[in-house]
């Protein structure tokens, strides 16, 4: 027991159980921040562009920042109107489909008294009954009071992190140039990048 308790060990549990609680509660954090730095990087040619025509990288992070926010939220804006309908739709005709399934069931089981023997058909009959009231459950819970509220309590934390996401985008949008100069300066020429 003594030979697994030294210092060696005891640093190496420390440095993992530490990595461990890094990873558990900082990188669900900075994920807004790891995406916002990606998107950067992704629109960076674009506003390097436009900032060669209007000679301001300040103004160009701003129209390219805008254009980005106002196709989004279009996009966005679209999506949620059409998914709203639809989900409205789908709750409406909901009762109808369902009868609709069970009147057909109740067809089908007459003919298949008559081709099937009686406690096949029965067998079928009460399986396909199962099927249409598990269904149905299925829904009703899908569409439960305590779904719907876990939806809309988790709507702050989402516009919590959309604000930080979008916070984030426009200032590393900003200073792309100077985060490149500063790891390009901590580089070895042999190893640094090159624009």
């Amino acid at each position: 027991m003594k030979k697994w308790i030294n210092k060696r060990n005891v640093s190496i549990f420390i440095i993992i159980f530490l990595f461990i609680l890094f990873i558990y509660f900082i990188i669900p954090i900075s994920i807004p921040l790891i995406l916002a730095l990606i998107i950067a990087l992704a629109l960076n040619p674009l506003v390097n562009k436009l900032t060669h025509k209007i000679n301001s990288r300040k103004w160009s992070v701003a129209i390219i920042y805008s254009l980005m926010i106002t196709i989004t939220g279009f996009v966005i804006y679209l999506f949620s109107t059409k998914l709203i309908d639809q989900i409205v739709l789908f709750i409406k005709d909901l009762p109808n489909k369902i009868n609709i399934l069970i009147t057909i069931i109740e067809q089908y089981d007459d003919k298949m008294k008559a081709v099937l023997p009686d406690e096949m058909a029965v067998t079928i009959n009460k399986e396909l009954q199962n099927f249409v009231a598990t269904l149905r459950d299925s829904i009703t819970h899908y569409f439960s009071v305590q779904n719907i509220t876990e939806v809309v309590s988790s709507l702050p934390g989402f516009i919590i992190s959309l604000v930080v996401f979008l916070v984030a985008l426009f200032l590393f949008m900003l200073e792309i140039p100077n985060i490149h100069n500063f790891i390009k300066k901590h580089l070895y020429p042999s190893t640094a990048l090159t624009p």
